[in-house]
């Protein structure tokens, strides 16, 4: 049984033409593509657009490149037990079918970045360690939707907002980092009312990744499991708005703040 339905679907030209201007191939750095995804064979049907971030080949490990350029995944002892009825996986292959075939296009390792579908434009199809944290620390589902699960959505405003807007927060990061370690005293102040900015917006943000599957999760920086001593629930949400604009103010959250 081959490990994944392959099925090739034509990108639509005037939505390549929009995430290319977005995000153009290059070999300097990475770039993003269109992908259809029908799913699994052994699996009911994922049938929704992937968006792949393509990494040029200097920018990929040697070890990886090393398996992109070998026989396909399908041929290093992965495979689908029909008894056990589960996927068996060789613990030294670190691709995918998906990105053998991509490197074989376009010289670069594809991996899934962001799954179109829903009403929100989409979402990332994993969240880094951090946003993990902090999505679990509002009390939200720390990861995000099945591909699937979902309505089907096409490539369209929303998905480039969505896009627009990671981007920007990235770059907003990254500068930030920057500056901490250039600056100075008179900066000081300025630089963290960015940063309160910047971890306002993210919340923010992660929070709407995932309102399609936790549309009535209070959206508070509270622990998840935190133990309720009551059912005070006007108490409860003082208490997540007080966690949560200390969190955007310092960066931190505070234990007994989690406590409800």
């Amino acid at each position: 049984m081959p490990l994944r339905n392959l099925t090739k679907k034509d990108v639509p030209l005037a939505w390549e033409k929009r995430l290319a201007e977005f995000s153009p191939p290059t070999d300097r750095f990475s770039w993003l593509r269109l992908v259809w995804e029908a799913g699994h064979p052994w699996e009911g049907a994922v049938d929704r657009w992937f968006i792949y971030q393509m990494i040029p080949a200097k920018a990929v490990d040697e070890a990886i490149i090393e398996q992109l350029e070998m026989p396909p995944p399908s041929e290093m002892g992965n495979y689908y037990d029909t008894v056990l009825g589960e996927f068996v996986r060789n613990p030294d292959c670190m691709i995918t079918e998906r990105a053998w075939h991509l490197w074989r296009e376009t010289k670069c390792w594809g991996r899934p970045f962001w799954v179109i579908q829903g009403t929100k434009g989409g979402h990332k199809r994993w969240f880094s360690t951090l946003e993990s944290k902090f999505l679990k620390l509002a009390g939200l589902p720390a990861d995000p939707p099945i591909p699937g699960d979902l309505p089907y959505a096409p490539f369209d405003d929303r998905v480039m907002a969505q896009l627009e807007a990671y981007d920007l927060m990235r770059g907003v990061h990254g500068s930030l980092k920057r500056n901490k370690h250039l600056g100075n005293k008179a900066n000081a102040i300025r630089q963290e009312r960015q940063e309160q900015e910047f971890r306002e917006e993210l919340v923010k943000w992660l929070a709407c990744q995932v309102e399609e599957i936790a549309p009535d999760v209070t959206k508070g920086l509270m622990g998840m499991d935190a133990p309720r001593r009551d059912l005070d629930v006007k108490k409860m949400h003082r208490m997540q708005e007080e966690a949560e604009q200390s969190f955007i103010e310092t960066g931190r959250t505070n234990g007994h703040l989690l406590t409800l």
